[in-house]
C-alpha cells in the first residue's frame, strides 16, 4: 500500500465551547486515515495562520502540516447548527484564499513524489486545475462537499451549483460525494450526477441510512447497505462523510476492491457517528473500532449478510 498522502484543503477553526475546535475536510479524514494506516504519511497543504495552535495538534497525532502562502492572517472559520433529524445550518466567519495550481508549484517536490492525494474543499477554495496537475504525481481522489457551497454577504452557507468541472475531474481515480451534495429544495440533481459520472473515473454516492452506490469506469452500480444505527445510538454527524472517505480510500488503496472498500467505509462512517463529544475527538481509533465490532456481532453479521460477503474485511 501506498503509504504517503497529501491533502489538499482549508483546516477549519469550528466555533464550540469553550473554545474553537478542529474541522474541515482535510482534519477528518486526514487523522481518520491516520488511525488506520498509523504508519502512514500524511500531510494537509492548506493556508491558514502561521504558528496557529491547531498546527501543532496535527503534529501531535503524527500528521504534518505545510502552509502555502497567503496575505490573509486568519483562519476560515465555521459554525454548525444541527436540528433533530441531523440536518446542518453553517455560518462562516473566516475564509482563507483560494489554494491554486500556482501555489502547488512553490512547493517543494519532494511532498508530491510517491504520493497519492486527496482534493476535500470546504468552500470552494480548492482551483479544480489542481486535480490534474497532482495525477501527474500519482492518483487522486476527491471529495467535492466544498465545490457545492456559496455564501451570501452575512456567511451563510448555501447551495451552488457547481459548473466547468469536467476536464479537471477526469483525472480523479474517485470523486466521493453525498445525496445531499447533488440536492437543492428536497429535489436531486440528475443531470449534475451523470455530468460527474461522466467525467471521473469512478464515483462514490454516499445516501445516508440508505448506505451507498459505487459507480465503476466499467459501467458497474455497486449498492452497499448501510450499517444501521438505533436513535440513541447517533452522536455525531460531522465528518462522518470525512470518515467514510479515508476509510474508502484505505481499503481501495490496499485491495483495489470497490466492494469491499464500500463496506468498511459505511460501517466505519456508522462506528464514528455513534460517538459522543465534539469534533475531530469523535473520530474512533482502531481498538475502539475492534471493540464495537466485537460488542455488536449479530448486527456485524447481519450488515456482512446483507452486502453478500462472507467475512468482513479487516480494517487493518
Amino acid at each position: 500500500m501506498n503509504k504517503k498522502i497529501l491533502k489538499i484543503g482549508h483546516i477549519l477553526e469550528d466555533t464550540a465551547s469553550p473554545k474553537n475546535i478542529i474541522g474541515g475536510g482535510v482534519s477528518y479524514s486526514g487523522i481518520a486515515f491516520k488511525y488506520l494506516n498509523p504508519e502512514s504519511e500524511i500531510t494537509i497543504l492548506t493556508k491558514m495562520t502561521p504558528n496557529h495552535r491547531f498546527i501543532k495538534d496535527f503534529n501531535q497525532k503524527g500528521i504534518n502540516v505545510v502552509l502555502a502562502d497567503s496575505k490573509l492572517n486568519c483562519v476560515s472559520t465555521f459554525t454548525n447548527i444541527y436540528d433533530k433529524d441531523g440536518n446542518r445550518k453553517q455560518i462562516v466567519k473566516n475564509v482563507q484564499e483560494k489554494i491554486t495550481k500556482t501555489d502547488l508549484e512553490k512547493v517543494d517536490r519532494a511532498l508530491f513524489n510517491d504520493s497519492m492525494f486527496l482534493v476535500a474543499p470546504c468552500i470552494n477554495e480548492v482551483a479544480t486545475d489542481v486535480i490534474p496537475h497532482l495525477a501527474n504525481y500519482g492518483i487522486v481522489f476527491v471529495t467535492p462537499q466544498g465545490y457545492f457551497r456559496r455564501l451570501d454577504n452575512e456567511g451563510n452557507v448555501s447551495y451552488g451549483q457547481w459548473e466547468e468541472f469536467e476536464d479537471d475531474l477526469k483525472s480523479a481515480t474517485a470523486t466521493i460525494l453525498s445525496e445531499e451534495d447533488i440536492t437543492i429544495d428536497g429535489i436531486q440533481n440528475l443531470e449534475l450526477l451523470d455530468r460527474i459520472k461522466s467525467s471521473s473515473q469512478n464515483v462514490v454516492l454516499t445516501r445516508g441510512d440508505r448506505g451507498s452506490t459505487i459507480f465503476t469506469n466499467d459501467g458497474q452500480e455497486i449498492n452497499i447497505t448501510a450499517f444501521h444505527l438505533n436513535k440513541d445510538e447517533i452522536k455525531s454527524f460531522t465528518g462522518a462523510g470525512d470518515c467514510y472517505a479515508a476509510a474508502f480510500i484505505s481499503e481501495y488503496i490496499k485491495s483495489k476492491n470497490f466492494k469491499k472498500a464500500g463496506i468498511l467505509a459505511s460501517l466505519f462512517a456508522a462506528i464514528k457517528i455513534t460517538k459522543d463529544g465534539v469534533g475531530v475527538e469523535t473520530i474512533p481509533a482502531l481498538k475502539e473500532i475492534n471493540d464495537f465490532i466485537q460488542q455488536h456481532k449479530t448486527r456485524i453479521n447481519e450488515f456482512i449478510h446483507n452486502n453478500y460477503l462472507k467475512s468482513l474485511p479487516l480494517f487493518t
